[in-house]
């Protein structure tokens, strides 16, 4: 079989800042040292990030060598904590993970036996709560491997978030809502949520401000530490990113896990909103609200769509991305004309 390493072309890698030479991270190394602890560690996991190409080959194997081989972790199980997720022509094909192993390896065979299959696109998820050290993809020999098609939307929706949006308890990469909202709409994306970690501090703010993007999606409200932290970072987070990009479409989310009877869930949200109803009043036409509230139903019935009551499990993100989804289409519609 063809072997090509993840740095070889025609491979293509998105949603990483870093992608050589053995370092794959969602931040760069002159923002990684600036930020809190958790979003250090957290950054240097591969959550979001995609290795994309097209083949016609018969037959596919992906070995690749997870980051750490250590398991801790309450809500995520081992196989889920450094699955990749494989995707062809948009349909889930499968994945492995062994997270207390070396090596791990996927062998697909769409066509058994066949010497030509047809031109397919794949789409490897990277771990979600782990990183890679390395990653190989080897096709039949003869076989043809191809760039990836461009996306529809070829500049990337940046997402900011808690464990939520980075995507913990999903079953498996590829999984998680910021995943299935941004396959559904074929656009580019990168995913910055950071477990427990995201807090809207001044160096992830100026970071977050700086990046090229086609929309900004703001869901870190878990994360704050204190109502009073939340109050003093959420709109100047807005107001940073709108200060660099004043045309691009921006989502203001508050936490799906919002129960009616915690007082703090409401005084979260109202500052949340506030941002947004701000915004309107001083005349941005291109800012969204969706309310947590929303996604999971009412009242106890809540919880099943949680692994914990807190972080979804995929039944949650699926229900996340079908209220997402739509709202995302028509900002993306609106920016591009």
């Amino acid at each position: 079989m063809q072997k090509y390493n993840i740095d070889r072309e025609p491979l293509s890698v998105h949603g990483l800042a870093v992608k050589e030479n053995g370092t794959y991270w969602r931040l760069p190394s002159g923002v990684i040292d600036t930020v809190n602890d958790g979003v250090s560690n957290h950054a240097r996991e591969t959550a979001g990030a995609r290795v994309r190409f097209r083949t016609d080959s018969a037959n596919l194997r992906i070995t690749y060598r997870p980051l750490s081989t250590e398991y801790e972790g309450y809500i995520m199980s081992r196989a889920a904590k450094s699955m990749i997720g494989v995707y062809i022509d948009g349909r889930y094909a499968g994945a492995t993970a062994r997270s207390n192993s070396a090596h791990s390896t996927f062998t697909y065979s769409p066509l058994p036996g066949a010497k030509n299959a047809r031109m397919e696109s794949v789409d490897i998820y990277l771990p979600i709560e782990n990183g890679i050290e390395t990653l190989d993809i080897e096709i039949d020999d003869g076989a043809q491997i191809l760039p990836p098609l461009p996306y529809k939307y070829p500049e990337q929706v940046v997402f900011y978030g808690s464990s939520i949006t980075q995507g913990l308890a999903a079953s498996h990469a590829g999984r998680t809502y910021v995943d299935q909202v941004c396959r559904a709409l074929d656009t580019e994306y990168l995913n910055l949520g950071f477990s427990g970690s995201a807090r809207g501090e001044d160096s992830i703010r100026e970071y977050i401000a700086s990046l090229p993007m086609s929309a900004f999606v703001l869901d870190y409200d878990h994360n704050a530490p204190s109502l009073d932290h939340l109050r003093a970072t959420h709109e100047p987070l807005y107001r940073a990113v709108r200060k660099t990009h004043p045309d691009i479409p921006v989502l203001i989310m508050n936490r799906p896990d919002f129960y009616d009877w915690l007082e703090d869930d409401h005084e979260r949200r109202a500052i949340v909103r506030a941002t947004y109803e701000k915004a309107l009043a001083e005349g941005d036409e291109r800012v969204w609200f969706i309310d947590g509230e929303s996604f999971f139903g009412e009242g106890i019935a809540r919880f099943d769509y949680t692994v914990d009551g807190c972080h979804p499990n995929d039944a949650g993100f699926d229900r996340m991305a079908a209220v997402v989804l739509p709202v995302l289409r028509e900002m993306l519609e609106k920016a591009h004309g």
